[in-house]
């Protein structure tokens, strides 16, 4: 003989199940009553930013890709006037500042 099945202990409300489907929807549309905000306006800000950011590396790359136009001929002068100032005229800080009283203040201020 087969054991009889134990009575079922829990107890569901009446009408649960008819009334299941009901409070699901109702949850389920209140939850989906969201404000949508398209993606077409938020997006603009950072298309804006990124084509801003994109054509200030353009011209940076553009002005640091430049070669100065200095000629050789150019490049020895300006060494030759160097050379002439620093070495050949024999320039040292007592000339400067007492050609420049200025300075000579400056430095009296400065230096206690």
């Amino acid at each position: 003989m087969k054991p009889s099945l134990p009575h079922n202990k829990f107890k569901t409300p009446e009408n649960y199940f008819e009334d299941l489907e009901n409070k699901i929807l109702a949850e389920t549309i209140e939850a989906n009553s969201t404000k949508v905000i398209p993606i077409y306006q938020k997006n603009w800000f950072k298309v804006a930013v990124s084509t801003a950011a994109a054509v200030l590396l353009i011209v940076g790359f553009w002005f640091m890709s430049q070669s100065p136009n200095v000629s050789a001929e150019d490049q020895i002068y300006a060494q030759e006037t160097v050379y002439e100032v620093y070495f050949e005229d024999d320039l040292d800080e007592t000339y400067i500042l007492e050609e420049e009283p200025v300075l000579v203040e400056f430095v009296g201020l400065s230096n206690p």
